[in-house]
């Protein structure tokens, strides 16, 4: 497969349309939406995006490499496209740019046109856009053999950009130039030429950029039968200097110009589909370029542009990798490295990709022209959720009274736009929570964050249990922040079922008998969760309640009269629910004497109030 649409589109496109991703201080994380298709015939070859009918909605036009067509996709700027309308142009339609031709005034609305190189045909077609994404029927200009990339460049000290595209069959660059010459208020757009300067062997696209720092292009060129990229310098007049070659990978198909190390001069980065990787050429400043590093990624890229995907101020670079159907993005360090790239399913084997916002979230997204699909693919910048705290306690409150406003804060960590769409208590607890508050409006961009108020209202005593669902349009949605708090009585926490299982046990374990455990259980149930005192006491014959009690004081012979003497207490944290203490009759490793004991357990609950007093016997024999 060669022709190649050859420069970065995302940078062309923000240059000619201003549809431009903002950047920003945080770095974001990057996530997309599964690729969504749309029909643009064939064999969709090269893909451009810009404004075409002044909505300020990025649209597209392609290449259909089979029918000698350009489709255009009118964008509804929510991601979704207007079925395609195709123009005629020529046999092997592949290269695409968009140029605005006929404005010379930054003042004027411009027009952007279409320009397509036939690599078939052997022909340029120059769509001229009427002001509402339609277009005039193509004009044709005759080239050299096999054109296949084509850019803009402003290859003149003026506004009016100039076309530039490459002749594979002949080993050129043609220089088609605007009227230059034209008196003041135009007419512009009619292209001369071409101008033809040698590259090296079968250059299959084109890409421009200000090489030595005078302010008007350069181009550069891609040479995929030389495994080399030609450099030829712009004399200032719109001329060319003859070319200086720079080895690169195997193969290269497509190119893309931009400054990767933030020393203002520019670098170009290759997309090498013979040995799977792209080559960085480090710019000078002077019209020269260092040797090529390579970054190695996805099989057989086919397409290369760069744009600043996750939004740090450093340029990235991303491919359409023909050979394994993937994408591949290289977040850029600003220094000229990159990381490893990070590789994701695209659709089917793209030929071309361009970056572009095409949902006006402020995120760069992605879209491939789909060489084996027959239809382009859009991949959505996705939003990334986060949320703090992941759970949510509310301090212990009596039953009816409203607790303090808790908050819950969601944050988007990635480029695309977090839509929050409901916000949501659900559970079985959910009438003891309420969303007493929200910063959160429709929209969360990359590192923004809104904040959601949650309170506690206990209906019920005891832990009450819920969830915010927050609604939104980042992969997992709903996401769920676990809600949780205590309520309390008034009258502290009820103690039931309080009793010692068995009554009867030995304290010391030394000596082992079956019939005789060597240890209880205290089991009792609380109301709400509860901190829990049991005390002990030995009962005594002679004595009721402390005092002394004469022989035959109580009306019930059976009813002993006892004295209390306090053994100790043992002391813990209840669960709502059933508790369960066990006691071996050992206090500070000394075991209790033998006899009969009685047990108080009294709970405190969390907001502080107290229970009533509860007894249950039990008692220690001897060993």
């Amino acid at each position: 497969m060669t022709g190649r649409r050859p420069r970065a589109v995302f940078i062309a496109l923000a240059t000619a349309t201003g549809i431009l991703v903002s950047a920003h201080s945080a770095v974001a994380a990057l996530n997309f939406f599964p690729a969504r298709s749309f029909t643009a015939g064939g064999l969709p070859f090269d893909i451009v995006a810009g404004d075409l009918d002044h909505d300020g909605i990025a649209d597209l036009a392609t290449t259909d490499e089979s029918g000698g067509k350009v489709f255009v996709l009118r964008g509804n700027g929510d991601g979704t496209f207007q079925a395609a309308q195709g123009y005629t142009t020529g046999a092997g339609a592949e290269g695409i740019t968009l140029a605005n031709l006929r404005v010379l005034f930054p003042d004027q609305r411009p027009e952007l046109d279409i320009v397509a190189a036939n690599l078939n045909a052997g022909t340029l077609s120059v769509l001229k856009n009427q002001g509402d994404g339609t277009f005039e029927n193509p004009s044709s200009i005759a080239s050299h053999l096999s054109p296949e990339g084509v850019t803009t460049a402003y290859l003149h000290d003026d506004p009016l950009p100039d076309v530039a595209f490459v002749a594979s069959g002949t080993n050129e660059l043609g220089v088609l130039s605007n009227d230059h010459n034209a008196p003041p208020g135009g007419p512009y757009g009619t292209l001369s030429g071409p101008a033809y300067y040698a590259t090296g062997k079968e250059p299959s696209a084109v890409a421009a950029g200000d090489f030595d720092g005078d302010f008007v292009d350069d181009l550069v060129t891609a040479n995929t039968g030389a495994d080399n990229v030609s450099l030829l310098i712009n004399l200032g007049d719109g001329s060319l200097t003859a070319k200086k070659d720079y080895d690169v990978g195997m193969r290269p198909l497509d190119l893309a110009t931009g400054d990767f190390n933030g020393d203002g001069a520019t670098d170009v980065a290759t997309a090498n589909n013979g040995s799977s990787d792209v080559s960085v050429l480090l710019g000078n400043g002077n019209g020269t370029l260092q040797p090529a590093t390579q970054e190695y990624l996805g099989q057989a890229p086919a397409g290369i542009a760069v744009a600043d995907m996750n939004q740090d101020g450093k340029l990235d670079i991303a491919t359409a990798n023909s050979g394994d159907n993937t994408v591949s993005i290289l977040l850029g360090k600003g220094n000229g490295q990159f990381a490893s790239p990070m590789t994701m399913p695209g659709h089917g084997a793209a030929a071309g990709l361009a970056i572009a916002d095409l949902n006006n979230d402020g995120a760069p997204d992605l879209v491939l022209a789909g060489f084996s699909t027959g239809d382009v693919a859009v991949l959505l910048a996705a939003p990334q959720f986060g949320v703090s705290p992941a759970s949510l306690r509310s301090p212990p409150r009596e039953l009816g009274i409203e607790g303090p406003v808790k908050t819950v804060t969601i944050r988007n960590q990635a480029t695309g736009a977090l839509r929050i769409r409901q916000l949501i208590v659900a559970g079985v607890a959910q009438g003891d929570f309420a969303v007493a508050s929200s910063t959160c409006g429709t929209t969360l961009a990359l590192g923004k964050t809104c904040a959601v108020g949650i309170r506690f209202t206990p209906l019920t005593a005891g832990i009450r249990r819920a969830q915010l669902r927050i609604v939104d349009n980042a992969p997992g949605s709903p996401h769920r922040v676990a809600l949780t708090g205590v309520g309390a009585s008034a009258r502290g926490p009820h103690i039931s079922g309080f009793r010692a299982t068995p009554q009867r046990f030995r304290a010391s374990s030394k000596q082992r008998t079956a019939k005789v455990p060597t240890a209880t259980r205290f089991r009792f149930s609380l109301s709400e969760p509860a901190m829990f005192r049991i005390s002990l006491f030995r009962l005594e014959a002679g004595h009721r309640n402390g005092r002394h009690c004469a022989p035959g004081s109580t009306s019930n012979p059976k009813l002993r009269c006892r004295a209390r003497h306090g053994a100790g207490q043992l002391k813990g944290s209840g669960r709502q629910g059933a508790n369960s203490v066990q006691f071996t009759g050992r206090l500070h490793g000394h075991a209790l004497k033998p006899g009969q004991y009685s047990a108080s357990l009294r709970a405190t609950g969390l907001t502080g109030r107290r229970s009533r007093p509860v007894r249950a016997p039990f008692s220690i024999v001897a060993h």
